[in-house]
């Protein structure tokens, strides 16, 4: 887990809270799996509700398009961002604690 934060500080870390993280995505040797740890990429997806209830206790429908399924909630949509020719992306935080999937 080398670059993610420690599980100790990762516990204290509010459901709902949005980082902006490195995006590994180009590089397997540094892909983590983030959803292990609690976070999840901000890429509009759609999310159960029972699956999620933390997460969608905080942002409850704020993102949701007209017609959206009333048993999911979709996560924002933040794309990627590019600092010094580097890609990042937001993660936004769904449990407290860690969850090893």
């Amino acid at each position: 887990m080398q670059g993610f934060p420690s599980p100790q500080l990762n516990v204290n870390v509010p459901v709902g809270t949005i980082v902006l993280y490195p995006d590994f995505s180009a590089e397997p040797s540094r892909q983590i799996n983030i959803e292990a740890w609690g976070w999840m990429i901000c890429d509009g997806r759609t999310s159960d509700i029972h699956l999620y209830p933390e997460l969608y206790a905080v942002i409850v429908a704020t993102y949701n398009k007209p017609g959206d399924d009333g048993g999911s909630f979709r996560l924002p949509d933040l794309g990627v961002q590019q600092i010094n020719n580097l890609p990042f992306r937001y993660l936004i935080k769904f449990t407290y604690g860690n969850i090893f999937r």
